[in-house]
């Protein structure tokens, strides 16, 4: 079974729903699944992980939310090659390019195709502007993604 870890910030209501979507899409491919904030995340609970899930609302002016300020700094002095990261926003594009810029030397594999939540619907492109679908499926189809993605690459 693969491990998952997903991080997001912050950890309110406002985020609930879409992480226990993304969760629930892993545990239905029957993924063993750990759902954690950022502020409260280690790095053994990163590297003991196959596919990182990652992804946070803006705090207004800083693309990554605060929460993930320490976990940001060490990402990018971690060795990660063998495992895949899937990028989620809440909010912008932004986000997903600065999580991007966060985890490009750490050898992680990151996948494409971005997952973008607005109003309680989930959509998946390489960029915002794309039709917007059902949370549930869309997320389900993007999670599918981001595995066999990840087998392809071992």
């Amino acid at each position: 079974m693969l491990k998952v870890i997903i991080l997001y910030a912050p950890e309110d209501k406002s985020t609930n729903n879409p992480v226990n979507n993304i969760k629930t899409a892993f545990e239905n491919e029957k993924c063993v699944v750990l759902a954690k904030s950022a502020k409260n995340t280690t790095i053994p609970d990163i590297t003991a992980s196959e596919i990182l899930i990652i992804g946070s609302k803006t705090d207004g002016k800083k693309s990554i939310h605060p929460e993930f300020k320490e976990l940001t700094r060490a990402l990018k002095g971690i060795n990660l090659a063998g495992r895949t990261a899937g990028i989620f926003s809440f909010d912008n594009e932004k986000t997903v390019t600065s999580f991007k810029e966060v985890l490009h030397d750490s050898g992680i594999s990151l996948y494409n195709l971005n997952l973008y939540f607005k109003n309680e619907m989930s959509y998946s492109s390489p960029t915002a502007d794309a039709a917007i679908a059902p949370s549930a499926a869309a997320t389900g189809e993007w999670v599918k993604d981001i595995i066999t993605f990840y087998k392809d690459g071992i």
